[in-house]
């Protein structure tokens, strides 16, 4: 049988913290130019402050996926890397983007290979699909003395993240350049939602640890790459040397504060998108191309 992650009815204490937040964020969100300047680097956003505290709570309030050895976990999602590429005489040119749907197999099971297949998003295209398998035989992948590495293949689930606010800000501190919070913690926290599932708490304590972070500003009407609109808590990246001026955001439904994705624009070139990813199902199943 398959488990899915859908949305959960909202208890009294966390639809009153929506409903609240809502009417701050309203009013923080209409003085924030889109797109902005970013947020200033030495002091933490109150709007963005608001909206991600409670997208912390959200992410509490959903329910936790515990697949077994034998099970898979599903991850349905849209992704798009685009971006542009120096001329000769000192211009750019864009390279186009193709927003595709992925689906993924990864197994509990290290000795199974995870399953992946693509295709053009939105449409009915055909779908490209690979097995790909982290631990090959004895054999396949060598230390420098020539002996096989152990497997290190990674568990779907991103287990053992710390699950408070202040064990959260350690983690992060420790896997930010300089061991401060600044605009580089927002680049961490995105690694990590992106690279596996992580448990509710986890997660919780990602989005309240960010609160804290300075450099952070708020942008409405934020579009992800699959249609999608909702509040963007990002940074603006500005670099005159390689000509880069860039704003990326973790994207957040505007009713309800669960996480939806994340999107990068180019504020140089039109803001076009440079990298974009949607999420859209997760869930717990028994096989490779079973859906929920």
């Amino acid at each position: 049988l398959a488990a899915v992650l859908r949305p959960v009815p909202r208890s009294g204490l966390l639809a009153g913290a929506l409903a609240g937040v809502a009417a701050v964020a309203a009013v923080a969100v209409a003085m924030v130019s889109v797109p902005g300047p970013g947020g200033d680097a030495t002091s933490v956003d109150p709007a963005s402050t608001e909206v991600l505290r409670t997208a912390a709570l959200v992410a509490m309030d959903r329910p936790a996926l515990d697949p077994r050895l034998d099970q898979y976990l599903f991850l349905e999602t849209v992704e798009l890397y685009g971006g542009t590429a120096q001329q000769a005489d000192g211009g750019y040119v864009e390279i186009p983007a193709t927003p595709r749907l992925q689906q993924q197999w990864r197994p509990v099971d290290p000795a199974r290979d995870l399953v992946r297949r693509t295709r053009p998003y939105p449409g009915e295209g055909a779908w490209q699909e690979e097995r790909i398998n982290q631990c090959p035989s004895p054999g396949g992948i060598l230390d420098a003395q020539g002996s096989p590495l152990p497997c290190q293949r990674q568990a779907p689930v991103l287990a053992g993240l710390p699950t408070t606010t202040t064990d959260m800000l350690g983690y992060l501190r420790q896997q930010t350049p300089g061991h401060r919070l600044d605009r580089r913690t927002y680049a961490v926290v995105g690694d990590l939602l992106r690279s596996r599932y992580l448990p509710p708490a986890s997660m919780s304590a990602l989005f309240s640890a960010l609160a804290e972070v300075p450099g952070l500003s708020v942008s409405r009407d934020v579009t992800g790459i699959d249609g999608r609109s909702g509040l963007g808590i990002g940074v603006v990246t500005r670099n005159s040397t390689v000509k880069v001026h860039t704003r990326s955001d973790l994207i957040f439904d505007p009713r309800t504060y669960e996480y939806l994705g994340e999107r990068t624009i180019d504020l140089a070139h039109g803001n076009a998108v440079l990298v974009g990813r949607a999420v859209l199902r997760t869930a717990v199943v028994d096989q490779p191309r079973q859906l929920p």
